[in-house]
């Protein structure tokens, strides 16, 4: 039996050809997702309320402080909140007006525990701060991160992030009056 040769004629100009259709289909493609996209200046999306205060009476009917600065400051949104009964954590992450970030933390464990988690493994002790009658140990990173973190008993709280010190020492002033009382 002999072979037949096909409907058309294949020649190497031909799949050339094809190929460089295929790639600028391909290229149109990726060319319109990319004009279409605006990914890089949607604002991160606020927590709504209502979350934000079941998540915070949940933490306090566990006996935790879950601490938020009211009110916030100016174009200041939560995007962030979460509660761990089973670790006794509790987080709240906020964006300032010029989209720089600022954690608060709660958990169980020493303050140079907590500089290492959240500011940076390498994270440097610096001196003690004095806010709203409350000392504070300042801790900065090698990135420009700041934080503040005090201790009242086991439970350590941080507040701390890529923002101003000025920003962090605002959110830190604003959170004072929930914490726990020193002994």
């Amino acid at each position: 039996m002999s072979e037949q040769p096909g409907r058309y004629q294949r020649t190497t100009g031909g799949m050339i050809g094809a190929m460089i259709v295929l790639l600028l289909v391909v290229a149109g493609f990726v060319g319109f997702r990319a004009l279409n996209r605006n990914d890089a200046s949607r604002p991160t999306p606020a927590v709504p309320a209502d979350q934000v205060s079941a998540v915070t009476r949940a933490a306090r009917e566990a006996s935790m402080a879950a601490p938020v600065p009211t009110p916030l400051p100016a174009n200041w949104r939560i995007t962030s909140v979460s509660f761990n009964p089973t670790k006794k954590t509790w987080h709240l992450g906020l964006l300032t007006a010029d989209n720089q970030y600022v954690g608060i933390e709660e958990r169980p464990a020493t303050p140079r525990e907590l500089a290492r988690t959240y500011i940076d493994k390498d994270a440097v002790q610096g001196s003690d701060v004095t806010n709203s009658g409350r000392t504070w140990t300042s801790w900065t990173d090698q990135g420009g991160d700041y934080a503040l973190i005090t201790q009242v008993d086991s439970t350590s709280y941080l507040v701390g992030g890529s923002a101003s010190n000025a920003d962090v020492d605002a959110i830190a002033k604003a959170i004072a009056s929930s914490l726990p009382k020193l002994p």
